[in-house]
């Protein structure tokens, strides 16, 4: 299973450097397929031992998502795969970041987690976080708003 691993991080890294929109992979017990902005599909062939995987739940929302507009000042901060939220490295610990920290550009806001693979979101200016629209551990998805932060 290491072995698919690897494989499906270099696929991952493949699509994302050649801006492709999907790639597969096959060869004797293992079959992987990536799509962007989907989850990465197990095929397996008979007799092979899958891992336990749960499928994402997805919420359902009845409006459009609504981006707050309070000014020119505030940047929504955007998720940039589907996965799970994590405000901390791990459960207990300190969260990256809270409402009214100012960051600098390269800090680490959040984990993001997408099949196993924990990714870490970083701002790309100076600012403030004023707000952090995400409950730790939900699923987000792909360019959903993470947090506002303020222009210094």
């Amino acid at each position: 299973m290491k072995e698919a691993s690897r494989i499906l991080r270099e696929m991952v890294d493949l699509v994302e450097e050649n801006k492709l929109t999907e790639l597969t992979f096959s060869a004797g017990d293992i079959s992987l397929s990536v799509k962007k902005g989907s989850t990465a599909q197990f095929m397996q062939a008979p007799g092979f031992i899958s891992p336990s995987v749960q499928p994402a739940v997805q919420s359902s929302v009845t409006e459009p998502e609504k981006e707050k507009k309070v000014n020119e000042n505030l940047i929504p901060v955007k998720s940039p795969i589907a996965g799970v939220f994590y405000r901390a490295l791990r459960p207990g610990a300190e969260p990256f970041v809270d409402i009214g920290d100012h960051v600098e550009e390269g800090t680490v806001l959040c984990i993001v987690e997408a099949m196993k693979l924990f990714n870490e979101l970083t701002s790309d200016q100076k600012g403030k976080i004023v707000s952090i629209e995400v409950e730790n551990a939900n699923v987000v998805s792909e360019g959903q708003v993470l947090f506002y932060l303020e222009k210094a």
